[in-house]
């Protein structure tokens, strides 16, 4: 956490306002918190979210090699949490004291949900992420018997597939097509030109995307700390052992572990390769290209967003890409959310809905797929009919 937003409190609890008893928030308990039944015997269990955080979360997080824009973004809603108890509820209006871990109730969050949306401004979704990353704290005291157990709430929003958008057939044709205008990128990460035109890098990511649906930076990593798709994860031989039994893919296999899923499901996805995939891939791929050299050699972020330096690399990727999506004539308007549709991310919900149940297999989201998880079946076979099967832009099937 930032040395200029953190507050360290030593073992002491903190601080209690006095007063008399406080009007009632909605969702409050007031000012008392006593915890009857039995309680986890830790001095850390009188500690508070940012303390915590602060302590042993934040370390961990950094320990296991989370991203930092996941612990940016947890910084950021423990500094919300602060705010609100360390101000606003126990200003002279309400003189709430502040809650430690022991004490943090479901009443609680919801009081400080609710001041998130009425007083300062966010959306339900929005709160919902700041709320989600308090529960994460607490379940990680939880789990540690810091304390007995962690409060938690229902989401105020519930994600379904039918609110996200899906790109057509006909979209990502004209996708495919408008990317033949593409001038970005211009140089690689060592600053030498690129071997072939940027269509055609363009061209294989769209083809990867829409056959897969990865994570954009798991293919395309515009930020130092993502790894993209090496060559290493380009099988070319066409069969290949999948779990207990043999298969065949004539046009071979991508095998890869997601980034963000190395930690709880380390075994590696394999999947069949899409001959379109493979034939795009073909295209680009350099003669001796090493396997750990990236798929998509261009620049990483060198920059900041926020205007006190050079544009991030992120900047060109996505101005070229919107160029490529309004060229193409897909609707790029925001959501109501503010969120701007038909962007790369949503490449991935397109795969989900494109091949149902077998959606999960191809994403990665099928559960099981941990170091200790013997049951985990995955329909290989099920898998290269579907991925076979599916028409691929930039060619009739």
């Amino acid at each position: 956490m930032n040395d200029q937003l953190r507050i360290v409190w030593p073992e002491d609890p903190p601080p209690v306002v006095s007063g008399t008893s406080p009007p009632q928030l909605k969702g409050s308990q007031g000012n008392s918190r006593e915890v009857k039944g039995s309680q986890a015997d830790d001095d850390r269990a009188g500690w508070t979210i940012e303390a915590y955080f602060d302590r042993v979360v934040e370390p961990d997080l950094r320990a296991r090699g989370r991203a930092g824009s996941t612990i940016t973004d947890y910084c950021t809603h423990v500094q919300a949490w602060r705010r609100y108890w360390g101000q606003v509820a126990a200003g002279p209006e309400y003189r709430i004291t502040y809650p430690v871990l022991r004490s943090i109730t479901p009443s609680d969050l919801e009081t400080w949900r609710a001041w998130l949306v009425d007083q300062a401004g966010k959306s339900a979704g929005v709160a919902d992420k700041y709320t989600g990353s308090i529960t994460a704290i607490l379940r990680h005291a939880a789990a540690r018997w810091v304390i007995e157990r962690a409060a938690g709430l229902p989401r105020l929003t519930t994600p379904t597939v039918g609110s996200k958008f899906v790109f057509s057939l006909d979209q990502a044709e004209a996708m495919y097509a408008a990317m033949g205008l593409a001038v970005w990128p211009s140089r690689r990460r060592d600053g030498s030109k690129p071997r072939r035109p940027a269509a055609d890098y363009w061209r294989a990511w769209l083809a990867i995307m829409w056959t897969y649906g990865p994570r954009v930076q798991e293919v395309w990593a515009y930020k130092s700390a993502r790894s993209p798709l090496t060559w290493s994860a380009i099988d070319p031989r066409p069969t290949r052992a999948v779990e207990d039994a043999k298969f065949c893919s004539p046009a071979g296999w991508l095998v890869y572990t997601p980034r963000k899923q190395r930690r709880r499901k380390p075994r590696p996805l394999v999947l069949p390769l899409a001959p379109r995939v493979r034939e795009l891939l073909d295209t680009i791929r350099p003669k001796g290209a090493d396997d750990d050299e990236p798929i998509f050699d261009f620049p990483l972020s060198a920059g900041t967003s926020k205007g006190n330096g050079p544009p991030p690399a992120s900047a060109g990727f996505y101005a070229q890409y919107w160029a490529i999506a309004e060229a193409a004539g897909i609707p790029t308007t925001r959501s109501a959310a503010g969120r701007r549709i038909a962007g790369p991310a949503d490449f991935r919900n397109t795969a989900l809905t494109a091949y149902g149940e077998l959606g999960k297999f191809v994403t990665g989201h099928a559960a099981g797929r941990g170091v200790d998880d013997v049951n985990y079946r995955q329909p290989t076979e099920q898998l290269i009919e579907a991925i076979y099967a599916r028409p691929q832009p930039g060619r009739a099937t």
